[in-house]
């Protein structure tokens, strides 16, 4: 499977700051009110179906919820849904496989041996990228991950490797039919984007793709055929064999990575000669409670050794730090708690969530109060943030991707540090993948800016869709047409999101949208439209973003 690609040159996944993945089959994303309910997609794709969670009311308070109105309390504070945007990100960690490597001339046999053989099934590429070696390791905290590593070399600095055309296999040699394609049509073949970032200008290079959740959901995988795919087409194809999660006890050797082997659970990988030992409660380290202009967010942060993190056990508390009764369906349920499922939030010892309220949630619930629980190791210390202005800071100062800390208006932060919008744009405009008609293409890339050519328009996504994750395709139009249609309906494609267009590139975007579809996937139709220079905008409809694949229909 192959068609022509172009990639963004620079990119890193937004919330990437910190290294709490999810190593689970979806995302969890729960939208507030007014989502569409899109079902689940595959394992891995970092999106996840629809919902609401509580609406609220101070104790005693009647609420009354009909369709399209806005739930009030007794006293007349507006109350609503706390919906979760998401809070995972995309597993992209990976470190040494330790797997020995075999490479044989093209016709030979795949090895099977203890996994992790290699064979060469094609002669040797005639292209500028060559895969040197493959493997394929069951990872993850749960051994519920597949990692794929390849190590490659490119001869003229051209092609600009950015992803692995993945064929899976089981022993037999039948397809696994583990992806589902925009149609939803099941297949065994993709082409993933590299974690994090295309191997651009690298010489010779390693990059890992990794699938959450596929082994534990497609357990028959076990060989898998793999070629680098890059903008001129793909490298030559190997096969590699699926090796084995070791599985270690309490005093053994282990790997922090999580790939070549785990540790039982309740354990945790620790020390300067990482050994397995007992695992300790996850504790939270940052939790924020702040004021939003469309309703307050939660932040929480927090370690676990163990990656045992089960629940996120929230408590709502009045300015007195009395308990809050919230009716959490609109149908009379009260409760003054809520647990969150934080099973899929730990990886390599860390975690983080981003939880989005609706609009005057935060008139009625002045605190909040937060206890993380291992599955094992029990629960950690309950620590309590009131409601407040996230600081902003100005161009220069340190900022916090995940939210903690912003910047001032006419800023945005990149990589810790604000930044004008006007910089950002340009910058990120100078690595956007391009789109031409005459020339057609996909352009994949990764989100890699919070809102930073504004929310998406009004109306055109949910209501919680708000300082998400954005990507962006460069559209050049060499002449004017009748119709023009895009969509991001592409396998490249891992996360639910929107597409919007704008008049213009970088710090030179004009105007209002010219258009926008928040369906997903996203196709939209423009029509009349002039010979110039334009922006697509690839907006997230959760808190992760991830890796998106936009062509012409």
């Amino acid at each position: 499977m192959y068609r022509p690609h172009v990639t963004t040159g620079v990119a890193t996944l937004a919330l990437l700051a910190h290294v709490a993945c999810s190593s689970s089959p979806a995302t969890e994303s729960m939208m507030m009110e007014g989502a569409d309910g899109g079902g689940t997609s595959d394992p891995g794709t970092g999106s996840s179906s629809g919902g609401s969670l509580p609406q609220g009311g101070p104790d005693g308070a009647a609420v009354v919820m009909d369709a399209g109105s806005t739930p009030m309390s007794a006293d007349g504070a507006v109350v609503g849904p706390i919906g979760l945007d998401g809070g995972a990100l995309a597993d992209g960690a990976a470190g040494h496989d330790g797997s020995s490597t075999t490479t044989t001339g093209p016709g030979d046999a795949a090895a099977t041996g203890d996994g992790g053989g290699i064979v060469d099934i094609l002669p040797p590429a005639t292209a500028a990228v060559v895969m040197s070696t493959f493997t394929v390791n069951q990872a993850g905290r749960t051994g519920a991950d597949l990692v794929f590593t390849v190590t490659g070399k490119e001869s003229d600095l051209t092609e600009t490797p950015f992803g692995i055309d993945l064929r899976l296999e089981d022993a037999s040699g039948n397809p696994v039919l583990a992806f589902t394609d925009w149609a939803r049509n099941k297949t065994g073949e993709r082409v993933v984007l590299f974690d994090n970032a295309s191997a651009a200008g690298e010489a010779t290079f390693t990059a890992t793709v990794t699938l959450s959740g596929y082994y534990k959901s497609f357990p028959s995988v076990a060989r898998v055929i793999g070629s680098i795919a890059t903008e001129a087409g793909v490298s030559n194809a190997m096969v590699a064999i699926v090796t084995k999660q070791a599985f270690m006890s309490s005093g053994q050797s282990c790997d922090p990575s999580v790939l070549v082997n785990r540790c039982a659970l309740g354990l945790s990988c620790t020390g300067k000669t990482p050994v397995c030992t007992a695992g300790v409660a996850p504790q939270v380290t940052k939790f924020s409670y702040f004021h939003g202009t469309n309703g307050p967010r939660l932040l929480i942060a927090g370690t676990d050794p163990a990656d045992d993190l089960s629940l996120l056990h929230l408590a709502f508390l009045d300015a007195s730090s009395h308990p809050v009764l919230v009716d959490m369906t609109g149908n009379g349920d009260y409760a003054n708690s809520y647990d969150v499922d934080g099973s899929t939030l730990s990886v390599l010892g860390a975690f983080f969530d981003s939880i989005q309220a609706a609009p005057m949630f935060d008139s009625t619930v002045a605190k909040l109060v937060v206890t993380p629980i291992g599955a094992s190791t029990g629960s950690g210390s309950p620590v309590t943030a009131s409601v407040a202005t996230e600081a902003l800071g100005a161009t220069g100062k340190s900022c916090d991707v995940r939210g903690f800390s912003g910047c001032v208006a006419g800023d945005t932060c990149v990589a810790g540090s604000c930044v004008t919008i006007a910089s950002a744009q340009t910058a990120a405009a100078k690595g956007a993948p391009v789109l031409d008609p005459s020339a057609p293409t996909i352009a994949t890339g990764y989100t890699s800016a919070l809102s930073l050519w504004g929310d998406p328009p009004q109306g055109c996504m949910p209501q919680g869709v708000h300082a998400f994750p954005q990507g962006i395709v460069h559209l050049h139009l060499s002449q004017s047409v009748s119709t023009l249609t895009l969509t991001a309906g592409n396998s490249e494609t891992n996360f639910q999101n929107g597409l919007f267009v704008f008049d213009g590139t970088g710090s030179q975007v004009t105007g209002s949208a010219l258009g926008c579809n928040g369906g997903s996937p996203s196709t939209l139709t423009l029509k009349n439209m002039s010979a110039g220079e334009y922006t697509v905008v690839v907006n997230s409809r959760d808190a992760v973003g991830g890796e998106f694949g936009v062509s012409l229909e």
